[in-house]
């Protein structure tokens, strides 16, 4: 499991930098620009550039650390292999 999350991070990195820089690029003149009515755009142009960023962060920190967190309490909880191998199975043939 480890290996699978280190896997998809180095395979998923190169989209999910290349689809937040282009939303975040995108919004960059709506930010910084001046002009008519450009009051109105800069709040949500900042909003859409932060989720994004922040988005992007979880992403790669928060998520897999997550999985591993959740892996470990899954492998604390499961039985040992001998224990499971002196259960016995209530259905006998």
């Amino acid at each position: 499991p480890r290996d699978a999350v280190l896997d998809a991070l180095t395979t998923r990195a190169r989209p999910i930098v290349l689809s937040t820089l282009t939303a975040v690029l995108g919004m960059a003149p709506l930010i910084f620009l001046p002009g008519v009515g450009a009051e109105i755009y800069r709040g949500l142009a900042a909003v859409v550039a932060g989720g994004m960023t922040v988005g992007t962060l979880f992403t790669w920190f928060l998520m897999p650390a997550l999985l591993r967190l959740g892996e470990a309490r899954l492998l604390a909880r499961a039985p040992s292999p001998s224990s499971a191998s002196t259960a016995v199975s209530p259905i006998q043939s």
